[in-house]
């Protein structure tokens, strides 16, 4: 081989081998700017969401203590010596009330789903006390739209099953709320009952169908004019009857996992076959409106349906146009197998202080602390306190206020015996202020003072991390606000004993 040919094959494999290390550097390049500006778009798309939880947060801080303190203004009011009329209204205005912070919590949990931020946390729940609850603002919700409602629960389920029932009360709120939106005249019905020996949710808990577009074969609706068939084992409550007897109830057949389920009915407009599908979705309005209205945010049951995929649970849908519509949903879940009462017991506490008693307390030696950073809570609260009769009642509107407060009623010889702790307030939150009184009372030997914490903003997790007996907390009790004067009473009346 010649020299030029060598050098020319050299030259020819040097300026190949450039362009191959040209061309794998830039794609080395490429490869990495891609993974760099990729990796800026999830840090932005982190921060943003960072920003928009701490927005929600902050915004359902206020939103909730308005609301809380708007509504336990109202309930202040009718401690009061009123006429009948005056009562009633003050008794719609707290529904409306009630009704707008559920309103608020579902447009607030549509933006923690966006941002992946709704917590499901399960705890022991009565399960009849949880119903009772439920039914007594639904029933307030049916009667104000002139319809007939009942409910109806299974006298045998468990007592005491692992559920968020802040949830389970937000699921059937969204609805009720939504059957008695597009029912004009009839009934909504509520039905209560417990799948027992089985572990999990499917398609088989849902039946029987409550309709059916087989003429030859009906559904239950059209059979009974019921959506939930029993067999027998029933309580039945009207609009007017709002307590389950403890005594008409029966033992449970098992301690096993089950599925509760509950169907909630209406003998409305129905839903036409296009929209079931669709009537799960974000935002979404049926096409059948009425009077060419839009009704609602088109929130309720999306909310719905993602609680209940959270809650090891499923929600479906049933209609016949002319007829009616049927939610049905079911969750698996488990008994509290340890934590079942005697009958007779259950009873007797579901029958102490369902009402609230003005000067219960007045001859009972309380000194009182209320903390909250806002001053309508405060008043709320302070005034609650005023009508069961205790009379020293000081305010702070946040923790480090309490706790040099706290400290100076130690020095003075006159000790808080109890004290409300907002959580979410400025200079010093609620829990770090009950941690050093804790803390204080621990060094010097001090007879603990009862710690009621109150929050508008809480998760369970939350609330189990204040009342954990061997936590830094160590809270008494725990409200969620807005706070009614028959759980105040209670939390007191727990107090002392």
């Amino acid at each position: 081989m010649s020299s030029s040919n060598f050098v020319d094959r050299l030259s020819y494999s040097t300026t190949l081998g450039i362009i191959v290390i040209t061309i794998l550097l830039g794609m080395i390049h490429y490869s990495l700017k891609n993974a760099y500006d990729r990796l800026s778009e999830a840090e932005k798309k982190k921060t943003e969401s960072e920003r928009q939880r701490l927005f929600l947060l902050g915004f359902s801080h206020e939103l909730r203590n308005l609301i809380g303190s708007l509504i336990g203004n109202i309930k202040l009011s009718r401690l009061e010596n009123l006429t009948e009329k005056l009562n009633d209204l003050l008794l719609n205005a707290e529904l409306c009330g009630e009704l707008l912070l559920h309103l608020v919590n579902n447009i607030l949990d549509s933006g923690k789903l966006e941002v992946g931020d709704l917590e499901i946390n399960p705890t022991p729940t009565n399960l009849y006390n949880m119903i009772e609850r439920a039914w007594g603002v639904c029933s307030e919700i049916i009667k104000n739209k002139g319809l007939k409602g009942r409910l109806r629960v299974q006298r045998d389920m468990p007592r005491k099953i692992m559920i968020d029932h802040y949830r389970l009360l937000q699921i059937l709120l969204n609805l009720v709320g939504n059957a008695v939106k597009f029912t004009e005249r009839g009934d909504v019905d509520i039905s209560v009952e417990w799948i027992a020996h089985t572990p999990y949710v499917t398609e088989k808990c849902f039946r029987p169908y409550p309709l059916n577009d087989d003429e030859q074969d009906e559904g239950a609706f059209e059979k009974s004019q019921s959506f939930a068939v029993f067999e027998g084992n029933v309580c039945i409550l009207d609009l007017k009857q709002l307590k389950i007897s403890r005594k008409n109830l029966s033992q449970p057949r098992s301690d096993d996992n089950g599925v509760l389920k509950i169907t909630v009915s209406d003998t409305g407009y129905g839903i036409e076959k296009a929209d079931l599908t669709k009537i799960f979705r974000k935002f979404h309005q049926g096409s059948h409106e009425v009077g060419m209205r839009r009704l609602g945010t088109g929130l309720g049951l999306f909310i719905t349906e993602q609680l209940c995929q959270r809650m090891n649970g499923s929600v479906r849908a049933f209609s016949k146009l002319g007829k009616g519509s049927s939610f049905i949903v079911c969750i698996a879940t488990s008994p509290c197998n340890n934590a079942q009462n005697n009958l007779q017991q259950e009873e007797e506490e579901n029958n102490l202080n369902n009402s609230f008693e003005v000067n219960r307390l007045r001859n009972v030696d309380h000194h009182v602390l209320v903390v909250d950073d806002d001053h309508f809570n405060n008043m709320v609260v302070s005034k609650f306190f005023q009508k069961l009769g205790v009379e020293a009642v000081g305010t702070a509107r946040n923790g480090l206020e309490a706790y040099n407060k706290y400290l100076e009623a130690i020095e003075e010889k006159s000790p808080y015996t109890i004290i409300t702790m907002d959580i979410e307030m400025p200079k010093m939150n609620g829990k770090t202020a009950a941690q050093k009184i804790r803390q204080f009372e621990k060094k010097n030997g001090l007879k603990p003072c009862y710690i009621l914490m109150i929050s508008a903003n809480c998760l369970e997790s939350e609330i189990n991390e204040c009342i954990d007996k061997n936590g830094t907390i160590m809270a008494n009790a725990f409200l969620k606000k807005p706070i009614s004067p028959e759980e105040l009473q209670r939390a007191v009346d727990s107090s002392s004993s």
